[in-house]
């Protein structure tokens, strides 16, 4: 059984999506927001694609993706996540609105939806995520609250009226893994991971100098994640840190597209624990969460290598689902390097 994962929309889902949503406004919610003032599906999808990186965007829009829940191959459901970072700009509606099709309900779909969101939006930067519900719907309560989403109060779309909405706030957990950009705060223990894991030829942080000045690091990473001034060699993609808590354990680097280097050596993952936090799990559950925010951008079959004799690697990308698909040297690494793809 392939497990839900969620992903953008794509131009054959036209006839599906519409008859999904006629099925879900008898539920009063409405699954293609603002559709009818598209010219088709296919501008829709175009306006979602540049509305992902805040262009074109109507008054009151934040940047969002719009998703496409899928399980086994079937439609099961859409995700919105808006991904409004800052708490001014956070839309009333909140930062996630999750829609399950009605076959597929009562089987904890809302709550995998709403939990892969979470890892999207952190991801991008959304510490304490926003998320809202009519007060009487009992089911998309229970999913919010299981979710460690803390009551925020009632609210109602329309000035005057009783309140009939319910908000919550989910914020990070304090215990266990999450992935979220670099901050300023970070460069202290950055900069020494980075020395750390120096001599067993890696490194913690990817195209940075200690000379560079770590907001102008930051400031890159962030043009990086927006596909702003690429040069020539590199891909879109962004690099996040693992944390517990507050505790950086580790980074994940993640690319949305190859080019002929990434294709041959590094792939669309590549991530890095700290030694003092192996042996943990942290490296599988950073695989997995990668996994949620490529799948999310548009990486449909996820490239991953690693050096032959790296028997935990080759362990943690097994596990994710990782199929062997070669073994030898590259033009630029005479060392033998495993090739893996995880559907």
């Amino acid at each position: 059984m392939v497990p839900l994962r969620l992903r953008p929309y794509r131009l054959s889902d036209e006839r599906i999506v519409r008859r999904a949503r006629d099925d879900l406004r008898a539920d009063d919610f409405e699954l293609l927001y603002r559709f009818d003032e598209f010219a088709g599906w296919t501008d829709y999808l175009a306006h979602f694609r540049q509305a992902r990186f805040g262009h074109g965007l109507n008054e009151g829009e934040v940047p969002s993706m719009l998703l496409c829940a899928e399980l086994d191959g079937n439609y099961v459901g859409q995700v919105s996540v808006r991904l409004a970072t800052e708490e001014y700009v956070t839309p009333v509606g909140g930062h996630v609105g999750v829609g399950v099709l009605a076959p597929y309900r009562r089987q904890g779909l809302a709550s995998e939806m709403l939990r892969q969101a979470l890892i999207v939006l952190r991801a991008e930067g959304v510490r304490d995520a926003v998320v809202t519900c009519h007060d009487t719907n009992f089911a998309s309560r229970a999913a919010i609250e299981a979710s460690g989403a803390r009551f925020d109060g009632v609210f109602s779309f329309t000035e005057g009226a009783p309140p009939d909405m319910r908000r919550y706030v989910v914020a990070p957990p304090t215990s266990s893994l999450w992935l979220r950009p670099l901050a300023l705060d970070d460069e202290g223990s950055a900069r020494a991971a980075h020395a750390e894991i120096l001599p067993e030829d890696s490194h913690f942080l990817l195209q940075w100098s200690p000379e560079q000045a770590w907001p102008s690091y930051l400031a890159r990473l962030r043009d990086e994640q927006l596909g702003r001034d690429l040069a020539p060699d590199r891909v879109r993609g962004t690099f996040v840190a693992a944390v517990v808590g507050d505790e950086l354990v580790g980074r994940a680097s993640i690319r949305f597209s190859l080019n002929e280097f990434l294709a041959a050596w590094g792939g669309h993952i590549g991530y890095a624990v700290i030694a003092a936090h192996r042996r943990r799990g942290y490296a599988s559950e950073i695989l997995r969460q990668a996994l949620v925010v490529a799948r999310a951008e548009g990486v449909e079959r996820a490239t991953m290598t690693c050096f032959d004799d790296n028997v935990g690697s080759s362990s943690v990308i097994e596990r994710a689902g990782g199929v062997l698909e070669s073994i030898g040297a590259t033009h630029e690494w005479p060392e033998r390097m495993r090739r893996y793809f995880i559907m």
